[in-house]
């Protein structure tokens, strides 16, 4: 999971699902979080785009459907889940600058036995 940090800029901003604001601190902590709770995870796209700013700037913009399977059994599910990304390449290195992500949350509870 860390790994994946190192694509991140310093000055990262992210807005989540419901306007809240986050660093690349914050959003490394609630992915570690996250991902510690789930069992399995599923995307499926159903669009993707790209849109080139400058030559070192573009922004991705995806829509599809977010499937989370929690430890405990509940399935939560963003259908339709919106993903907006910014990159700018820094020193020839594509890093992530902005995101921001919107969906409603539906969530399955596990039967109880």
């Amino acid at each position: 999971m860390e790994g994946i940090f190192q694509y991140y800029s310093l000055g990262f901003v992210g807005f989540g699902p419901y306007a809240d604001k986050f660093d690349v601190q914050k959003y490394r902590k609630d992915a570690i979080d996250l991902f510690n709770s789930i069992s399995a995870y599923r995307w499926t796209t159903y669009r993707q785009d790209f849109l080139v700013v400058t030559k070192d700037i573009v922004i991705c913009t995806m829509d599809g459907k977010d499937e989370y399977f929690t430890k405990t059994g509940d399935m939560i599910t963003f259908d339709p889940a919106h993903y907006t990304f910014g990159l700018k390449k820094v020193a020839g290195q594509w890093k992530f600058f902005y995101h921001h992500s919107s969906g409603v949350q539906v969530t399955q509870k596990a039967e109880k036995k």
